[in-house]
């Protein structure tokens, strides 16, 4: 033990590296989140080696470098030092944005949220209204800035539909622009988007008719059991309903009545 203290008085306050044969440090020691640096790195560690820890990416020490001296003992530590996720720190919001959260000391650790609002009632939040601490001290987004609210160019395009009026290349805050499918197409979600501070809000889809026609049907032996027609059309969740052809009987137990779920459309088969 007084070897240990003698070593470690050396290397704290004389700064004189002290080896001893006798003693030898064969693992090194467990630092989380740490790795040694490169300029201590040896084959081999014996009585007053001393090494140096530096944290991974995205991890930090509150003091002084992470050091161990090899003791007869083993390792032991200089400092009690260790690497903690790095935090985010708050500064720089922008004029006319006020801090929706208690933030103790300036910064947040990972995973805790900053809100944001406007100060003046009348100005739009442009941004996110929450960001997030990720790993490395980073934001998930830049903080948001306040001000009138913005409008939005040409409207998005609708696959497999179109707009219900001209095409124009501005629009206002909170102005709304309808959509309609193409012929046979079944709309899902509300027929418009509309403009809100300079984004494009609204989720539509033109959900596909399915298609069955003669070759189709003579593949699977069966025909319609309503009507004659040779081809048809049938929106999105509507129902077909078949029959085997003559002297033909259904293959399985699923029926003969299926759904139309999006362009797709399974028909029976008959033998």
């Amino acid at each position: 033990m007084l070897l240990s203290v003698i070593l470690l008085f050396f290397q704290l306050w004389g700064n004189v590296e002290v080896s001893s044969s006798q003693i030898e440090c064969l693992t090194l020691p467990d630092v989380p989140h740490a790795n040694i640096s490169e300029e201590t790195k040896r084959i081999d560690y014996h009585g007053g080696h001393v090494i140096h820890f530096t944290c991974e990416p995205g991890y930090n020490t509150s003091g002084p470098t992470i050091r161990y001296v090899c003791t007869s003992e083993g390792w032991l530590a200089v400092q009690q030092e260790s690497c903690s996720p790095e935090k985010c720190k708050v500064a720089g919001v922008p004029d006319g944005v006020r801090l929706n959260t208690h933030v103790l000391d300036n910064q947040l650790r990972q995973g805790q949220n900053l809100r944001f609002e406007c100060i003046n009632p009348k100005d739009t939040l442009r941004g996110k209204a929450v960001v997030e601490c990720l790993a490395g001290g980073q934001w998930s987004d830049p903080f948001p800035t306040c001000g009138a609210p913005l409008g939005c160019g040409t409207s998005p395009s609708l696959t497999d539909g179109d707009t219900t009026e001209t095409l124009r290349f501005h629009h206002r805050h909170e102005e709304r622009v309808h959509y309609r499918c193409q012929n046979y197409y079944t709309m899902e979600g509300e027929p418009y988007k509309t403009c809100f501070n300079g984004e494009w809000i609204g989720q539509i889809r033109c959900l596909k008719p399915c298609t069955v026609d003669e070759e189709a049907m003579r593949s699977h032996n069966i025909d319609f059991r309503y009507g004659s027609e040779r081809k048809i059309y049938v929106r999105h969740n509507d129902r077909i309903t078949f029959k085997c052809t003559e002297r033909r009987q259904p293959v399985g137990t699923l029926g003969m009545r299926f759904q139309c779920v999006d362009g797709e459309v399974h028909l029976p088969t008959c033998q």
